[in-house]
C-alpha cells in the first residue's frame, strides 16, 4: 500500500532548460523553478514523511510555491487503497449484453511470408502459418454468439482476419449475408484486414456495395515494402499490390477515399524517410488514413536487426517532430510527415485526458487494459475466444473461452485486473492514469509474470515523459490545445 502522506509525482526538464512537475493525483503539469525542482527531487528520494520534510525546508521561494500548489490540488495525501479495474463489478453484464464486435479468423493460411509477421516464426512466439480454415458452421456460431451478447449495442462490427482473409472470400460473403439475416434492421459494420494481393474487380465491387471498412497492409515504396512483404519464393509483393490499389481507386474512387486505410510497419532505420515521403507525396493515398508503427516488441523471441544508423534515425524523427510543431502552430505551410501527425494526435488525446480528469479514487487500476472481448472479441479457426487478435494464440493465458462454453468470467476478470500482479509498484507509479499496458506485456510463455511486465515499464515511462515535454514546449511557444479540443 502507498505510504499515506507521500504524494506521487515525477520531475522533468525540457530541451529549453525549463523545469516541470507532473503530479499524479492532480493529473496536471506544473512549471517550477530550478530551486523547487532540486528540493522536490530530494523529497521524492526520501522515505520519510513528505509533508513534515516539505514544511521544514528553510527557503521562502519553495514555501510560497508549496503553499500555492497545495491550494491548487497538488501534493495530495490521498492514496490507492485497492487496485481494481472500475469495470470489474459490471463485467458480467458487459459480457452478457454489451459485446460490440466479433473478429473471425477465417484462415490461418497466407499467400505471403512477411519477415516480421508473428506467424512466420522469425522473431516471435506464436502459431505458424497453417492450412487451417474456419468452416461456415463455426462462423455462424460466432455470429450467433455476437447476436445474443450485443443486445445493448446500437452498432456492432463483424471483421475478418487471417492469415490472409481473402483466401476465404466465398466464406466471407456467406458470413456477411448470414449476419445481415440474423441482425435484421440493426446496424452492422463489416471490416477486414488484407495484404491486397488478391483484390479483384469482383472483390472490389463487393466491398464497395457492402461498405466494408478495409485496412490494407502496405509498408511504403517498393524498395522498402519488398524487403519484408514477400511471397513464399522470396519475390516482393509491391508491384501486385500497387497495381490493384490503382485500379481500386480508379474504379471506386469515393469508396476508396472514405473506407480504405493503410497500415505500415517500419524498421527503426532511415528507411522511415522513404516511407514518409511515399505516403505524403503519392496522390493515391491523399484522402486515406495511414497508420505507421514500428516492429512490435510483444512476444518477441529474436530482436530484428536494424541498420547501424540509429543516431541518424533519431535525428530524423526529432527534425520531423519539429516540423510538425511548426505546422500545427501555423508557422510553416509544409505538410509534415503522417507519422508525426499521428503522434501529435496521440499527444492531444493525452492532453484531453488530463483536462477531463476527475480524480483517482481509492479503488483504482492502471489505465491500460480494455474489457477483454468487449470491443475486439477474436474467434480463431479452432473455436477459441481471445480478447483481440494481437495475442499469442499458443499462450494459455490468452484464451478467455470457447464457442461451446462461452466466455470465462474468471479469466476475463483476471486479465482485466492484470495490475494486481504488480500491485505495489502500480500504486506508486506516477503514470498510473496513463498506463497503456494490458496482460500482453506480462505474458511470459503462457504465464503472467510480474517481472516480465515491470521490465517493460521504463520504456513506457520514457515515452510518456517525452509526451509531457512536448506538451510543455508547444504551450510555451503559443499552441492552444483547448482550441483543438
Amino acid at each position: 500500500m502507498i505510504e499515506q502522506g507521500k504524494p506521487v509525482y515525477t520531475l522533468f526538464q525540457t530541451s529549453n532548460h525549463e523545469f516541470y512537475m507532473f503530479d499524479t493525483y492532480a493529473n496536471k503539469i506544473q512549471k517550477i523553478s530550478n530551486v523547487c525542482f532540486t528540493y522536490l527531487k530530494k523529497l521524492n528520494e526520501h522515505k520519510t514523511d513528505f509533508f513534515q520534510q516539505a514544511a521544514s525546508i528553510d527557503n521562502d521561494e519553495f514555501q510560497q510555491f508549496y503553499r500555492l500548489s497545495r491550494e491548487q490540488g497538488f501534493f495530495s495525501n490521498m492514496y490507492i487503497e485497492k487496485l481494481q479495474h472500475p469495470m470489474t463489478e459490471m463485467l458480467e453484464d458487459i459480457l452478457d449484453d454489451n459485446i460490440e464486435s466479433m473478429n473471425l479468423q477465417v484462415t490461418q493460411n497466407c499467400n505471403l511470408r512477411c519477415d516480421y509477421c508473428p506467424y512466420t516464426g522469425n522473431y516471435y512466439n506464436n502459431r505458424k502459418h497453417a492450412n487451417k480454415r474456419m468452416d461456415f458452421e463455426l462462423a455462424k456460431k460466432g455470429i450467433q454468439f455476437l447476436y445474443h451478447h450485443s443486445s445493448n449495442c446500437d452498432v456492432i462490427n463483424v471483421s475478418f482476419y487471417g492469415g490472409e482473409p481473402l483466401l476465404e472470400f466465398d466464406l466471407i460473403k456467406k458470413c456477411m449475408q448470414y449476419t445481415k439475416e440474423i441482425f435484421g434492421s440493426r446496424k452492422v459494420i463489416f471490416s477486414l484486414t488484407t495484404n491486397a494481393v488478391l483484390l479483384s474487380d469482383e472483390i472490389m465491387r463487393f466491398f464497395c456495395e457492402n461498405n466494408v471498412l478495409l485496412t490494407i497492409s502496405l509498408d511504403g515504396p517498393e524498395n522498402i515494402h519488398d524487403k519484408s512483404r514477400v511471397f513464399a519464393d522470396g519475390k516482393g509483393s509491391f508491384a501486385a499490390v500497387y497495381r490493384n490499389l490503382c485500379q481500386f481507386k480508379q474504379q471506386y474512387t469515393e469508396y476508396f477515399n472514405q473506407n480504405v486505410m493503410f497500415n505500415t510497419v517500419c524498421a527503426q532505420d532511415l528507411g522511415v524517410m522513404d516511407v514518409d515521403h511515399f505516403f505524403s507525396n503519392d496522390p493515391l493515398f491523399e484522402k486515406c488514413e495511414v497508420i505507421t508503427t514500428f516492429y512490435s516488441t510483444n512476444y518477441i523471441r529474436n530482436e530484428p536487426q536494424y541498420k547501424n544508423d540509429m543516431d541518424q534515425f533519431m535525428q530524423y524523427l526529432e527534425f520531423e517532430k519539429y516540423k510538425c510543431f511548426l505546422y500545427v502552430m501555423k508557422r510553416i505551410k509544409t505538410f509534415p510527415s503522417r507519422m508525426q501527425l499521428n503522434r501529435f494526435e496521440e499527444m492531444k488525446k493525452t492532453y484531453k485526458t488530463m483536462k477531463t480528469f476527475t480524480g483517482i479514487p481509492a479503488c483504482y487500476h492502471p489505465a491500460g487494459p480494455c474489457v477483454p472481448g468487449r470491443k475486439k472479441l477474436f474467434l480463431n479457426v479452432e473455436g477459441n475466444f481471445f480478447p483481440c487478435e494481437r495475442i499469442d494464440e499458443t499462450s494459455p493465458c490468452s484464451v478467455i473461452g470457447n464457442i461451446e462454453d462461452g466466455l470465462s468470467l474468471e479469466k476475463c476478470e483476471k486479465l482485466l485486473n492484470i495490475g494486481k500482479i504488480t500491485e505495489e509498484k502500480c500504486k506508486n507509479c506516477w503514470m498510473i492514469a496513463h498506463c497503456k499496458f494490458c496482460f500482453i506485456q506480462a505474458d511470459n510463455g503462457g504465464e503472467l509474470s510480474a517481472a516480465c511486465r515491470l521490465e517493460k515499464c521504463s520504456d513506457l515511462q520514457a515515452s510518456m515523459l517525452d509526451t509531457l515535454k512536448d506538451i510543455c514546449i508547444l504551450e510555451k511557444y503559443g499552441y492552444h490545445f483547448e482550441e483543438e479540443a
